[in-house]
């Protein structure tokens, strides 16, 4: 599956992620910092049915291989983010220490 048909459900609707993509064009550019954004990764869910070692090793090499110079793409809802693409971006981000990341934010009643 090409991962820009992969479809996420916000407000009871699908969206694929390169709906998403042309919908944030219409929106700025802005830095966020990599902390904040962090946070609201919710590392449970990646190893709730798979917790090998190679498992996470494989996590690992794919967050590192991820490509940084496309921007995460967001949406902010009751002043909480929510990362409708990029959790691998912002993870590599985190873990070379860069300062900020670039994101498009989508406001939540557009979606």
């Amino acid at each position: 599956m090409n991962p820009l048909d992969k479809k996420i459900k916000i407000k009871n609707k699908n969206y694929k992620i390169s709906d998403l993509i042309e919908l944030s064009l219409n929106y700025p550019l802005s830095s966020v910092p990599t902390d904040a954004l962090y946070r609201f990764i919710e590392f449970n869910s990646f190893f709730i049915h798979k917790r090998s070692l190679d498992y996470i090793k494989f996590l690992k090499e794919k967050v590192m291989a991820t490509d940084l110079q496309f921007p995460v793409i967001l949406t902010l809802n009751s002043d909480k983010f929510q990362i409708l693409d990029g959790v691998n971006r912002i993870s590599k981000a985190y873990f070379t220490k860069q300062s900020h990341v670039f994101c498009r934010i989508i406001p939540f009643e557009v979606l």
